[in-house]
């Protein structure tokens, strides 16, 4: 979640220095989305007594978040969005599906 904050705050940038402020916005909401989550994340972990510095992606996902925050570093706000799609695609599905329907 952390390389989905960095590369939300990096497009929300780039956004707002093209002067798009409709997308700066939207990856702004994003950002906050994710701060969220990993407010809710380290409480969990706190909670359990995981140690969360000793935790570590799996390769996919890393391989992922390496890939968005080069896009993110790199590219222009349109590249940053398409990168960012599957991501929010995924969560929009996970959100309407019915419960225990990945189990």
């Amino acid at each position: 979640l952390g390389a989905f904050s960095r590369a939300y705050a990096l497009a929300r940038d780039k956004s707002s220095a093209a002067g798009d402020a409709a997308s700066a916005a939207e990856f702004g909401d994003l950002l906050a989305g994710v701060e969220n989550e990993l407010s809710l994340h380290a409480g969990y972990a706190a909670r359990w007594g995981v140690d969360m510095s000793l935790v570590r992606p799996a390769p996919a996902c890393s391989e992922y978040t390496s890939f968005l925050l080069a896009v993110a570093e790199k590219e222009g706000v349109a590249a940053c969005a398409a990168a960012m799609a599957t991501r929010a695609r995924a969560r929009r599905a996970l959100r309407a599906a019915p419960p225990g329907a990945f189990s």
